[in-house]
């Protein structure tokens, strides 16, 4: 059982650690382009960066949830423990697993939610991010780039 959580904090920290490193290593790879862009597009670059990833994160454990669901034979979510056995339900049919398994099964049903609910947040972020921070591509104009234009070449 601590294995499983070791894993997903390790996660966690390289999700944190890889979030904060991108907009870091943009700036280190290409410092001509960094420079060049305004510190609104930055700030929307890392902001949408971080989203994406809270939105892979989020998506990835609600793909495990059902998987170790349906290996397990069911979620602990809306059981009790009865006369010291537990139980997962998948569809009416009760599963008889260990105390471990039944508690393992029990929070990540419920992290699965919370996880769930940041994920609509950071795609809503991701969708929305472009008008938040003021970055227009309104049909019609011109989309505003933090690049200066490409060099105009002469016709021959």
């Amino acid at each position: 059982m601590w294995v499983l959580w070791t894993l997903a904090l390790t996660l966690l920290a390289a999700l944190a650690v890889g979030t904060a490193g991108a907009a870091g290593l943009a700036r280190i790879i290409l410092p001509d382009v960094w420079s060049k862009v305004s510190k609104r597009h930055r700030w929307h670059l890392v902001i949408a960066l971080s989203a994406l990833a809270v939105f892979l994160a989020g998506s990835a454990n609600f793909l495990g949830f059902f998987a170790i669901s349906f290996a397990i034979g069911g979620d602990a979510y809306g059981t009790e423990p009865e006369g010291g056995q537990f139980y997962v339900v998948s569809h009416g049919r009760r599963t008889e697993v260990s105390e471990e398994v039944w508690t393992f099964s029990y929070y990540h049903a419920l992290c699965t939610w919370v996880g769930f609910l940041l994920a609509t947040l950071a795609l809503t972020v991701i969708l929305s991010s472009r008008r938040l921070f003021g970055i227009s591509n309104v049909a019609g104009s011109q989309p505003t780039s933090p690049l200066p234009p490409p060099p105009v070449r002469a016709a021959s």
